[in-house]
């Protein structure tokens, strides 16, 4: 059981750093929740996340705060914004062995600190 890795895996994130806000511009694909410490939160996955017109992951998921919910976002939406890279460990960290050879814990970058957050092109436009 291999997970299909990303043709535009994080590695361009990896070389812009993280002592600087960047801006990155991406298209909205959907809401998704997850279980969190006081209940279920919405979540926001992007997709084709550009910096500079270079391609630098295929997706990102965001917990959805007030950044998010105030652009009333719509699958196909395009959205600019700026951001951090950071970086983070991704993996199975519990105590069953036969899990750690399909999920090794490895580090991955992901983009924190949204702000300046604007919808640049509208999927309802027209309607």
């Amino acid at each position: 059981m291999s997970k299909k890795r990303s043709k535009y895996g994080r590695e361009a994130l990896r070389k812009l750093g993280t002592n600087a806000r960047f801006q990155f511009t991406t298209t909205f694909e959907r809401f998704g929740k997850r279980s969190g410490w006081v209940g279920d939160e919405t979540t926001v996955l992007f997709s084709n996340v550009e910096q500079n017109g270079n391609m630098v992951t295929d997706h990102l998921w965001f917990t959805c705060g007030k950044t998010w919910s105030n652009l009333d976002l719509h699958e196909g939406d395009q959205v600019q914004f700026m951001a951090r890279v950071a970086k983070y460990e991704k993996g199975y960290k519990g105590n069953r062995e036969q899990v750690w050879d399909y999920h090794p814990i490895e580090t991955d970058y992901k983009l924190e600190r949204p702000t300046k957050a604007a919808k640049i092109t509208s999927s309802q436009e027209g309607f």
